[in-house]
């Protein structure tokens, strides 16, 4: 599948940074590989995209079983973080930095196409919550911003260090209180 490709490619090893190496892990052959995905930059565009459906997934669930809007942003909220410092995602994150120089129409594909129906939703689950007066009332493209920067921003820079965010899983709930 695109997915073991490339989680294959995202675990850095020697073997997986090979066509064959790819192909091993998704149990397929290098030609299967190689008619599928006709670049690297494809088969990175294939994952972000199954990845991205994922997370949207979760989120969609939370806006239309949560009555508060507020409650299905916080729980949108958890789910990002749940989803940015899985270690399969955390590889993928180190591999599109380091390609996104080699694929510059990538990073701008990941922010408008993988990231951007996400952003829509916690967007329109925050203008609820500040338009039924249980989130202060501010600039919504600087809530957005401060949002994102809060959720993922400290404990994705632990994590793409090599270090735990939080050790107990108390203190993660800690964080979201």
């Amino acid at each position: 599948s695109a997915a073991a490709a490339a989680a294959a490619s995202a675990s850095g090893s020697a073997a997986s940074s090979t066509g064959a190496g790819r192909a091993a892990a998704a149990g397929s052959g290098k030609q299967t590989i190689y008619r599928r995905f006709t670049s690297k930059e494809g088969l990175f565009t294939a994952v972000i995209n199954r990845q991205s459906e994922r997370l949207l997934d979760v989120a969609q669930r939370a806006e239309t079983t949560r009555a508060n809007p507020l409650e299905a942003l916080e729980e949108s909220c958890r789910s990002l973080y749940d989803f940015v410092l899985q270690p399969d995602m955390v590889r993928l994150h180190r591999i599109l930095i380091a390609e996104v120089g080699r694929f510059p129409d990538l990073g701008e594909y990941v922010l408008e196409n993988c990231l951007g129906p996400f952003r829509d939703l916690q967007k329109r689950l925050l203008e609820a919550a500040m338009a039924k007066g249980l989130v202060r009332p501010m600039e919504l493209e600087l809530a957005m911003a401060l949002l994102g920067s809060l959720i993922t921003g400290w404990p994705v820079q632990k994590v793409m260090l090599g270090c735990e965010p939080f050790a107990p899983p108390l203190d993660r709930d800690t964080y979201f209180a």
